[in-house]
Formats: C-alpha cells, structure tokens, sequence
C-alpha cells in the first residue's frame, strides 16, 4: 500500500499496534471506534509543529552536532552534559592561564590546581 504521496506504508508490526492501543486510539476515535478524522488532524499538526522545534533544540544543546528528531533523549542529554563538561574544563584552565599570567598566585599552588582542579570544582 502506497500513501498519495507515493510513499510506502510500512507493515502494522506489534510495536506500533501496542502504541496504537496504549496511546492514539482514546485520542484518535470516536465512541463506536471509527477514527476521528478532526482529532488526527490535530494530533498531526501538534506532530508537525514539534518535528520543527526539536532538531532546534537538540542542535542548540549539542554545539550543532545533533538534530535528528528521533535521537534518543538519552543520547541528547549525555552529548550535552559532555559538551558542557569539556566546556567547564576549558573555563577554568582559562582562568588559571590568567591568574598565571597576573601572578596572583605562586606557581607551586598553580600547577597543583592545573593537576587536580576536578576535585575542587566536579
């Protein structure tokens, strides 16, 4: 079976009759069971609207290496959470390059703090 735009419908599997069953069906039909043509609608345009506004997302969290909406969450948040980590690191060997650089600080303490600052700061 082809849609009218030429693209194949892919085979009902288990999967997608359980999300059917346990999600879309209350939301998609009428009392007798027939399908609710308006609330499809619905349902696909708030779809529509959020395939548009995650990849933007993802894309802003991940430094603009992720935006595939059907990225796993999971994916996204440790991508981010490691992105922000090396970001983090990066700030403060930069502010010790100045404190170096002012010589606020004796350089013993400095390269003790270069060495072991995750201690201090993770």
């Amino acid at each position: 079976m082809t849609t009218k735009d030429g693209s194949e419908v892919k085979e009902n599997t288990p999967e997608v009759e359980k999300v059917w069953k346990e999600f879309w069906e209350d939301i998609c039909t009428n009392e007798d069971g027939s399908l609710n043509l308006q609330a499809i609608k619905n349902e696909l345009s708030d779809f529509s609207m959020m395939l548009d506004i995650v990849p933007e997302v993802y894309y802003s969290v991940t430094g603009g290496i992720i935006s595939k909406p059907l990225t796993t969450a999971a994916n996204v948040i440790r991508f981010a959470e490691e992105l922000r980590e090396k970001e983090t690191e990066q700030t403060i060997l930069w502010g010790l390059e100045d404190i170096e650089n002012e010589g606020v600080i004796d350089e013993k303490s400095l390269e003790y703090l270069k060495n072991n600052w995750e201690k201090h700061f993770r």
